[in-house]
C-alpha cells in the first residue's frame, strides 16, 4: 500500500492492498470498530508508553524505547490501512491509473516506457485472479474489461511462443522439454479464468503445455511445482496434481529432517 514508486506493478500492488483491506474491513463491523478506536482514543500507545513512570525510569536509555515507538507505528500504520475512506480513495486512484496506463493491445508496460510487457500483464491479471478467488467484489465488475483486453494479448502472446518454437528450431522436437516459466505461469494466470473461454487454438496449445507438464514436473523447482499441481488440479488432471503434492510433501519432510 505504501509503495513510493509509479510503476505499474506498484500501482497494481497498491490497488491489491486496498482492495483486500476493504474487503476485510467491511466482512465484520467490529473490525471497523476496532480501528475507529485505535484512531480516537490512546490505544495507538504502546502499553510500555501508557506506564510514564516505568517509562522514565527504565527506558529512555533502552532499545525498550524504541521498541515502544515500534509498535505504536505499527498500530498507527494499521489503523490507517483500515480507514475506510482512505482505502476507497486510493482504491480508486489506483484502479483509475491502471486503466489510464492499459494499452490498446491490452497489455501494460512496466515502468512506463509504453513497451508492452507480457510479464507484468501476467502478473496484474494474476493478482486480479486471486481477488476474484477470494471474493472480494472491488475487483470485479468495473475491473472486468480491463482483464478481458489483457487476456485477449496474453492468449495472443502464448500462441506466438508456442510458433515460435517451430520458427526458430526448425528441427524442434515438440516431444522435448519445451514448457517455459512464462508459458507455465500463463497456464496459472489462465486457470483463474475459466468464464473467459479461450479459442480452439488456445485450448490445443494449453493441452500441449499440460502434456509437458505430465512428462517433466519433476524436474522443475518447488515455486513451479507449486504452479503445475494448481493448474492441473484445475484442469481435473488429479493423478498429475497428486503426484506433484507427494513430491513436495516428500521434499519438505526430507528438507525437515536435515533442518533438525
Amino acid at each position: 500500500m505504501e509503495y513510493p514508486y509509479q510503476c505499474n506493478e506498484q500501482t497494481f500492488s497498491r490497488f491489491y492492498a486496498n482492495a483486500l483491506a476493504s474487503h476485510i474491513a467491511n466482512s465484520n463491523p467490529r473490525i471497523q470498530e476496532v480501528f475507529n478506536q485505535w484512531k480516537n482514543t490512546d490505544a495507538l500507545l504502546s502499553n510500555l508508553e501508557k506506564n510514564q513512570e516505568l517509562k522514565s525510569i527504565l527506558i529512555q536509555e533502552t532499545p525498550w524505547l524504541r521498541d515502544a515507538q515500534s509498535e505504536t507505528e505499527q498500530k498507527k500504520r494499521i489503523a490507517l490501512l483500515f480507514d475506510l475512506n482512505k482505502m476507497n480513495n486510493e482504491l480508486s486512484r489506483a484502479k483509475n491509473k491502471l486503466q489510464q496506463n492499459q494499452m490498446p493491445s491490452g497489455a501494460w508496460s512496466w515502468f512506463g516506457d509504453y513497451r508492452p510487457n507480457r510479464y507484468i500483464t501476467q502478473h496484474i491479471i494474476t493478482g486480479f485472479g486471486h481477488l476474484n478467488k477470494l471474493g472480494v467484489a472491488s475487483s470485479t465488475v468495473e475491473t472486468t474489461p480491463m482483464i478481458n483486453k489483457a487476456l485477449s494479448y496474453l492468449d495472443s502472446e502464448f500462441i506466438q511462443e508456442y510458433k515460435d518454437i517451430r520458427k526458430y528450431n526448425k528441427d524442434a522436437d515438440l516431444n522435448t522439454d519445451h514448457l517455459s516459466y512464462t508459458q507455465l505461469h500463463y497456464l496459472y494466470m489462465r486457470s483463474f479464468f475459466t468464464e473467459n473461454k479461450p479459442s480452439k487454438e488456445v485450448r490445443e496449445i494449453m493441452d500441449y503445455y499440460h502434456s509437458q507438464i505430465k512428462t517433466y514436473w519433476l524436474k522443475r523447482p518447488l515455486y513451479a511445482k507449486g504452479m503445475m499441481a494448481l493448474v492441473a488440479h484445475r484442469n481435473k488432471d488429479e493423478v498429475t496434481s497428486a503426484k506433484i503434492l507427494n513430491s513436495l510433501k516428500e521434499t519438505s519432510i526430507t528438507l525437515s529432517l536435515i533442518h533438525i
